[in-house]
Protein backbone atom coordinates (compact mmCIF):
# COMPACT_ATOMS: atom_id res chain seq x y z
CA UNK A 1 0.00 0.00 0.00
CA UNK A 2 1.42 3.36 -1.03
CA UNK A 3 2.04 5.72 1.87
CA UNK A 4 0.42 9.12 1.75
CA UNK A 5 2.97 11.83 0.98
CA UNK A 6 3.51 14.11 3.95
CA UNK A 7 3.73 17.84 3.45
CA UNK A 8 7.02 19.19 4.88
CA UNK A 9 6.62 21.23 8.03
CA UNK A 10 7.06 24.94 7.44
CA UNK A 11 9.35 27.10 9.51
CA UNK A 12 7.36 30.26 10.03
CA UNK A 13 3.62 30.22 10.54
CA UNK A 14 3.07 34.00 10.61
CA UNK A 15 5.07 36.79 8.98
CA UNK A 16 2.60 39.48 10.07
CA UNK A 17 3.04 42.87 8.39
CA UNK A 18 5.90 42.57 5.92
CA UNK A 19 7.43 46.01 5.39
CA UNK A 20 9.03 46.24 1.94
CA UNK A 21 12.46 47.85 1.60
CA UNK A 22 12.46 49.01 -2.04
CA UNK A 23 15.31 48.15 -4.43
CA UNK A 24 18.38 50.24 -3.65
CA UNK A 25 21.28 51.12 -5.93
CA UNK A 26 23.51 52.55 -3.22
CA UNK A 27 24.51 51.80 0.35
CA UNK A 28 23.05 55.16 1.37
CA UNK A 29 19.61 54.26 -0.05
CA UNK A 30 19.65 50.86 1.63
CA UNK A 31 20.61 52.24 5.04
CA UNK A 32 17.95 54.96 4.86
CA UNK A 33 15.20 52.48 4.01
CA UNK A 34 16.23 49.96 6.68
CA UNK A 35 15.99 52.76 9.25
CA UNK A 36 12.26 53.07 8.45
CA UNK A 37 11.34 49.45 9.25
CA UNK A 38 10.92 49.63 13.04
CA UNK A 39 7.13 49.06 13.00
CA UNK A 40 7.14 46.14 10.55
CA UNK A 41 6.75 42.61 11.91
CA UNK A 42 8.90 41.21 9.09
CA UNK A 43 11.20 43.04 6.67
CA UNK A 44 11.47 42.23 2.96
CA UNK A 45 14.64 43.55 1.33
CA UNK A 46 14.30 43.85 -2.45
CA UNK A 47 17.54 43.28 -4.38
CA UNK A 48 16.20 44.14 -7.87
CA UNK A 49 18.64 46.97 -8.57
CA UNK A 50 21.82 45.20 -7.47
CA UNK A 51 24.01 45.04 -10.60
CA UNK A 52 27.59 44.33 -11.58
CA UNK A 53 28.45 47.57 -13.33
CA UNK A 54 25.89 49.60 -15.27
CA UNK A 55 24.38 46.80 -17.33
CA UNK A 56 25.99 43.66 -15.98
CA UNK A 57 24.29 40.68 -14.33
CA UNK A 58 22.66 41.09 -10.90
CA UNK A 59 25.18 40.96 -8.07
CA UNK A 60 25.09 42.03 -4.42
CA UNK A 61 28.21 43.90 -3.31
CA UNK A 62 30.16 42.90 -0.21
CA UNK A 63 29.34 46.25 1.41
CA UNK A 64 25.59 45.86 0.92
CA UNK A 65 25.81 42.28 2.16
CA UNK A 66 27.53 43.44 5.36
CA UNK A 67 24.79 46.03 5.95
CA UNK A 68 22.11 43.36 5.59
CA UNK A 69 24.01 41.00 7.91
CA UNK A 70 24.35 43.75 10.51
CA UNK A 71 20.63 44.52 10.25
CA UNK A 72 19.65 40.84 10.54
CA UNK A 73 21.92 40.36 13.54
CA UNK A 74 20.78 43.49 15.40
CA UNK A 75 19.36 43.72 18.88
CA UNK A 76 15.79 43.36 17.60
CA UNK A 77 15.89 40.22 15.47
CA UNK A 78 12.88 39.96 13.17
CA UNK A 79 12.25 37.74 10.18
CA UNK A 80 13.87 39.06 7.01
CA UNK A 81 12.98 38.00 3.46
CA UNK A 82 15.48 38.65 0.66
CA UNK A 83 13.81 39.02 -2.74
CA UNK A 84 14.98 39.51 -6.30
CA UNK A 85 12.07 40.12 -8.66
CA UNK A 86 12.31 40.13 -12.47
CA UNK A 87 10.38 42.79 -14.41
CA UNK A 88 7.64 40.38 -15.55
CA UNK A 89 6.82 39.80 -11.88
CA UNK A 90 6.95 43.44 -10.80
CA UNK A 91 10.72 43.88 -10.58
CA UNK A 92 13.10 46.41 -12.09
CA UNK A 93 14.84 44.66 -15.00
CA UNK A 94 14.18 41.91 -17.52
CA UNK A 95 16.27 39.18 -15.92
CA UNK A 96 16.39 35.57 -17.19
CA UNK A 97 16.17 32.88 -14.54
CA UNK A 98 19.81 31.85 -15.12
CA UNK A 99 20.90 35.38 -14.20
CA UNK A 100 18.59 35.41 -11.18
CA UNK A 101 20.23 32.18 -10.07
CA UNK A 102 23.62 33.83 -10.59
CA UNK A 103 22.76 36.47 -7.97
CA UNK A 104 22.17 33.80 -5.33
CA UNK A 105 25.15 31.67 -6.40
CA UNK A 106 27.48 34.67 -6.04
CA UNK A 107 26.00 36.01 -2.82
CA UNK A 108 28.82 37.22 -0.54
CA UNK A 109 29.85 34.45 1.84
CA UNK A 110 29.08 36.44 5.00
CA UNK A 111 25.41 36.71 4.00
CA UNK A 112 25.15 33.22 2.55
CA UNK A 113 26.42 31.75 5.81
CA UNK A 114 23.87 33.72 7.81
CA UNK A 115 21.00 32.48 5.64
CA UNK A 116 22.17 28.90 6.03
CA UNK A 117 22.34 29.24 9.82
CA UNK A 118 19.15 27.41 10.68
CA UNK A 119 18.20 29.38 13.80
CA UNK A 120 18.35 32.77 12.04
CA UNK A 121 14.92 33.88 10.72
CA UNK A 122 16.23 35.00 7.35
CA UNK A 123 14.50 33.69 4.23
CA UNK A 124 14.72 33.82 0.43
CA UNK A 125 11.79 34.53 -1.91
CA UNK A 126 12.22 32.55 -5.14
CA UNK A 127 9.77 32.78 -8.01
CA UNK A 128 8.19 29.52 -9.16
CA UNK A 129 10.03 29.80 -12.49
CA UNK A 130 13.39 30.03 -10.71
CA UNK A 131 12.64 27.02 -8.51
CA UNK A 132 11.58 24.98 -11.55
CA UNK A 133 14.81 26.01 -13.31
CA UNK A 134 16.93 24.99 -10.31
CA UNK A 135 15.22 21.58 -10.20
CA UNK A 136 15.46 21.11 -13.99
CA UNK A 137 19.23 21.68 -14.14
CA UNK A 138 19.77 19.68 -10.95
CA UNK A 139 21.54 22.63 -9.35
CA UNK A 140 23.36 21.62 -6.14
CA UNK A 141 21.60 23.00 -3.09
CA UNK A 142 22.47 26.61 -2.29
CA UNK A 143 20.15 27.13 0.70
CA UNK A 144 17.97 24.75 2.71
CA UNK A 145 14.48 24.54 1.22
CA UNK A 146 13.23 25.39 4.70
CA UNK A 147 14.57 28.91 4.09
CA UNK A 148 12.76 29.47 0.78
CA UNK A 149 9.37 31.06 0.04
CA UNK A 150 7.90 30.24 -3.40
CA UNK A 151 6.09 33.09 -5.18
CA UNK A 152 4.25 33.87 -8.40
CA UNK A 153 2.69 37.11 -9.68
CA UNK A 154 -0.06 37.66 -12.24
CA UNK A 155 0.66 41.31 -13.01
CA UNK A 156 -2.11 41.95 -15.57
CA UNK A 157 -5.23 40.30 -14.16
CA UNK A 158 -6.75 37.69 -11.88
CA UNK A 159 -7.02 34.48 -13.92
CA UNK A 160 -10.02 32.14 -13.65
CA UNK A 161 -10.20 30.16 -10.43
CA UNK A 162 -9.25 26.91 -12.19
CA UNK A 163 -6.01 28.47 -13.45
CA UNK A 164 -5.20 29.95 -10.06
CA UNK A 165 -5.77 26.61 -8.33
CA UNK A 166 -3.52 24.89 -10.86
CA UNK A 167 -0.78 27.44 -10.20
CA UNK A 168 -1.22 26.96 -6.45
CA UNK A 169 -0.87 23.19 -6.88
CA UNK A 170 2.37 23.74 -8.82
CA UNK A 171 3.70 25.92 -6.00
CA UNK A 172 2.65 23.39 -3.37
CA UNK A 173 4.51 20.70 -5.33
CA UNK A 174 7.84 22.51 -4.84
CA UNK A 175 10.16 21.65 -1.93
CA UNK A 176 10.12 25.26 -0.66
CA UNK A 177 8.67 25.04 2.85
CA UNK A 178 8.75 28.55 4.34
CA UNK A 179 5.62 29.80 2.62
CA UNK A 180 3.68 30.43 -0.59
CA UNK A 181 2.94 33.84 -2.06
CA UNK A 182 0.43 34.18 -4.93
CA UNK A 183 -0.45 37.67 -6.17
CA UNK A 184 -2.84 38.88 -8.88
CA UNK A 185 -4.23 42.19 -10.15
CA UNK A 186 -7.89 42.86 -9.28
CA UNK A 187 -10.04 44.39 -12.02
CA UNK A 188 -13.36 43.93 -10.24
CA UNK A 189 -14.60 42.95 -6.78
CA UNK A 190 -15.23 39.38 -7.90
CA UNK A 191 -11.46 38.87 -8.21
CA UNK A 192 -11.11 39.24 -4.45
CA UNK A 193 -13.75 36.54 -3.91
CA UNK A 194 -11.81 34.17 -6.18
CA UNK A 195 -8.68 34.66 -4.07
CA UNK A 196 -10.59 34.09 -0.84
CA UNK A 197 -11.77 30.71 -2.13
CA UNK A 198 -8.16 29.57 -2.58
CA UNK A 199 -7.78 29.42 1.20
CA UNK A 200 -10.74 27.12 1.76
CA UNK A 201 -10.22 23.38 2.00
CA UNK A 202 -6.41 23.54 1.81
CA UNK A 203 -4.57 20.48 3.15
CA UNK A 204 -1.07 21.87 2.59
CA UNK A 205 0.28 23.18 5.89
CA UNK A 206 2.56 25.85 4.48
CA UNK A 207 1.39 29.41 5.14
CA UNK A 208 -0.30 31.00 2.13
CA UNK A 209 -0.24 34.72 1.38
CA UNK A 210 -2.60 35.33 -1.57
CA UNK A 211 -4.00 38.78 -2.35
CA UNK A 212 -4.73 41.16 -5.22
CA UNK A 213 -2.95 44.34 -6.22
CA UNK A 214 -4.80 47.45 -7.38
CA UNK A 215 -7.26 49.70 -5.59
CA UNK A 216 -10.04 47.10 -6.03
CA UNK A 217 -7.85 44.51 -4.37
CA UNK A 218 -6.94 46.59 -1.32
CA UNK A 219 -9.35 44.76 0.98
CA UNK A 220 -7.63 41.46 0.15
CA UNK A 221 -4.38 42.82 1.61
CA UNK A 222 -6.18 43.13 4.95
CA UNK A 223 -8.27 39.97 4.78
CA UNK A 224 -5.35 37.69 3.88
CA UNK A 225 -3.83 38.54 7.27
CA UNK A 226 -6.90 38.95 9.44
CA UNK A 227 -9.44 36.44 8.12
CA UNK A 228 -8.37 34.11 5.34
CA UNK A 229 -5.01 32.61 6.21
CA UNK A 230 -3.40 34.72 8.93
CA UNK A 231 0.11 34.20 7.48
CA UNK A 232 1.06 37.73 6.47
CA UNK A 233 0.56 40.73 4.23
CA UNK A 234 2.78 43.31 2.54
CA UNK A 235 2.95 47.05 3.26
CA UNK A 236 5.13 49.93 2.17
CA UNK A 237 7.39 51.92 4.47
CA UNK A 238 6.32 55.51 5.08
CA UNK A 239 9.05 57.60 3.51
CA UNK A 240 9.51 55.12 0.63
CA UNK A 241 7.54 54.77 -2.56
CA UNK A 242 4.64 52.32 -2.85
CA UNK A 243 5.61 49.06 -4.50
CA UNK A 244 2.16 48.50 -6.01
CA UNK A 245 -1.25 50.13 -6.38
CA UNK A 246 -3.57 49.51 -3.45
CA UNK A 247 -0.73 48.91 -1.02
CA UNK A 248 -1.17 50.39 2.46
CA UNK A 249 1.64 51.67 4.64
CA UNK A 250 2.77 49.77 7.74
CA UNK A 251 1.25 52.56 9.87
CA UNK A 252 -2.07 52.35 8.04
CA UNK A 253 -2.15 48.61 8.59
CA UNK A 254 -1.41 48.98 12.29
CA UNK A 255 -4.26 51.48 12.66
CA UNK A 256 -6.79 48.80 11.69
CA UNK A 257 -8.15 47.08 14.85
CA UNK A 258 -8.61 43.73 13.08
CA UNK A 259 -4.97 43.77 11.99
CA UNK A 260 -3.78 44.50 15.51
CA UNK A 261 -5.95 41.68 16.84
CA UNK A 262 -4.50 39.26 14.28
CA UNK A 263 -1.02 40.25 15.45
CA UNK A 264 -1.92 39.89 19.12
CA UNK A 265 -1.58 43.63 19.76
CA UNK A 266 -3.78 45.88 21.89
CA UNK A 267 -6.05 48.62 20.57
CA UNK A 268 -4.14 51.90 20.07
CA UNK A 269 -4.88 54.47 22.80
CA UNK A 270 -6.55 57.04 20.51
CA UNK A 271 -8.93 54.34 19.27
CA UNK A 272 -9.58 53.11 22.81
CA UNK A 273 -10.45 56.65 24.02
CA UNK A 274 -12.71 57.19 21.03
CA UNK A 275 -14.57 53.97 21.86
CA UNK A 276 -15.15 55.06 25.47
CA UNK A 277 -16.37 58.45 24.35
CA UNK A 278 -18.95 56.80 22.08
CA UNK A 279 -20.22 54.77 25.04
Amino acid sequence: MQQKKKTPKFVFSKFGIIGVVPPAETVFELKNSLALTSLATTVEIRLDKCRFGISGPPRLTDEMARIIVSFCSGTTIRPVILTFRAKEHGGTYDTPVKDQLGLWLHLPEVLRNLINYQSMPIYIDWGLDLIEHVIEINQPQIFPWSKIVVSHHFMKNTPPESELRQKLREMEATPATSGIKLVTLAKDEGDVIVLERLYKGRTDERPLIAFAMGELGQSSRIECLTTWGNAGTYAYLRGCEKNAQGMLSVEEMLAIPRVRKALGLGIPQPLARSSREED
